[in-house]
């Protein structure tokens, strides 16, 4: 953030400019894996391309040079305005203007990046029907399962019992947000004691 201000005997000028910096922040070893949003294929960095684990066999892989799999928006430069003028010995006019960017949590690009196969896999289990048949619907009841016998040792082999639920894709390239700010004020002594402002503020 850097400042400058410009004073003369009725008018104060305060001008800034504040950059966001952002960074690519990385998981030590670069376990982590996108999902590209134009075709579905997984995304992993280059410098795992011969290391375990990997995605099994026929899961469609692209191999990226970027290890953080997202490129930080490093263009987040914000201006401020401010100035006072002094209109009359008892009248100042005040004015300001800002745009404030807000910083991506990029902490939860490599949070979540590592959830995504071959380094963690959310999957849902169902209970193998084997109860009896519901008179009404006609499908089979699903009883829990017992907790002595557990799932068939093949449960996680069976596409009948297995959903793959959830995945973390996230942009490659995000965009970050920011908000338009400014005011305008008047401020007027009538007494020693009494001063009445009266002022404009509006976000964007």
């Amino acid at each position: 953030t850097c400042a400058l201000p410009i004073s003369t005997e009725k008018l104060t000028v305060n001008l800034g400019l504040r950059w966001d910096f952002g960074n690519s922040d990385h998981e030590r070893f670069n376990r982590v894996t996108n999902i590209d949003f134009s075709n579905g294929d997984y995304v992993m960095p280059a410098s795992r391309q011969n290391m375990a684990p990997q995605l099994p066999t026929g899961f469609p892989v692209e191999w990226s040079k970027s290890n953080s799999l997202f490129a930080a928006d490093n263009k987040n430069v914000g201006p401020r305005v401010g100035l006072a003028y002094r209109l009359t010995p008892k009248t100042v006019i005040r004015s300001g203007f800002g745009l404030f960017y807000m910083n991506l949590d990029q902490a939860t690009y490599t949070i979540d990046l590592p959830l995504n196969p071959p380094w963690e896999s959310d999957i849902d289990l169902y209970a193998p029907p084997t109860g009896p048949i519901d008179p009404v619907t006609g499908n089979v009841v699903v009883p829990v399962t017992s907790m002595v016998t557990g799932f068939p040792a093949d449960a996680f082999n069976n596409p009948n019992l297995v959903s793959q639920s959830l995945l973390f894709p996230v942009t490659p390239k995000p965009i970050t947000p920011y908000t338009v700010n400014w005011n305008f004020t008047i401020q007027r002594e009538f007494t020693p004691n009494l001063t009445l402002e009266a002022a404009y503020s509006a976000t964007h």
